[in-house]
């Protein structure tokens, strides 16, 4: 194992990523402060979802194999476009989900997220579900320093069974 790990380091270039995604981050929280959260009930243009669809999901519409995203999370783009507008026209559930994104506290952070799955309740835009794969991506790329970028939850589960 610590063979691996060292070829691993040697093959990284940590300081190229962590730039990557700090601009990956950035896209995201401008489009989430001036899209998502803007006031207002005209849809969000696809070519504005688009561009973040690819920071989101590897299998994002215009990406290829050298583009970098948070994971392949087996979300459609069209199901990505109605949950952004949908959060965009439910006020309620988008500040919910701010709220949830900006904790730095982990246990409020938690306390946030259930609260979340009991406001979205019954609303069928894929927000919230038994993988989280919705909601770990969005965390994810909001601060990819803290939030990892595993994002199913047995997928986390798997390596703490392991060690």
């Amino acid at each position: 194992m610590d063979e691996l790990v060292v070829k691993f380091r040697e093959s990284y270039d940590a300081c190229c990523k962590d730039g990557i995604w700090q601009q990956q981050s950035a896209t995201f929280r401008r489009f989430w402060l001036e899209k998502v959260l803007s006031q207002g009930t005209e849809p969000i243009p696809d070519d504005d979802c688009d561009v973040v669809i690819r920071i989101l999901d590897r299998n994002g519409k215009g990406n290829t194999k050298e583009s970098e995203a948070v994971a392949r999370t087996m979300v459609t783009q069209g199901a990505w476009r109605r949950l952004f507008n949908a959060l965009h026209t439910d006020r309620k559930l988008a500040m919910l989900v701010d709220s949830a994104l900006k904790e730095e506290d982990s246990d409020r952070k938690a306390s946030l997220i259930d609260d979340l799955y009991k406001a979205n309740e019954g609303k069928g835009n894929r927000l919230t579900g038994e993988g989280a794969n919705v909601l770990d991506t969005l965390l994810a790329v909001y601060d990819p320093v803290n939030n990892l970028s595993m994002i199913s939850l047995n997928d986390r589960k798997a390596p703490m069974d392991f060690f």
